[in-house]
């Protein structure tokens, strides 16, 4: 049951951990004022090397336009 346990809240850390990097990739994408269609499409892709839904990459992107 432990074991069990352990494995969801490593889960859970993980996709905390994506998801806030991607949100850092935005950031960082966009430091000089302008977040251009080309990183938004080099950050999806890694996103989806990390397993990433593409809903999941979009509400982030959202909550980042925000």
């Amino acid at each position: 049951m432990q074991l069990f346990l352990i494995m969801i809240v490593n889960k859970k850390t993980a996709e905390y951990l994506q998801a806030e990097l991607i949100y850092d990739g935005f950031r960082a994408a966009s430091a000089d004022g302008t977040l251009r269609q080309r990183e938004i499409d080099a950050i999806s892709a890694l996103a989806k090397k990390l397993g990433m839904t593409e809903e999941k990459f979009q509400t982030i992107l959202e909550l980042y336009r925000e």
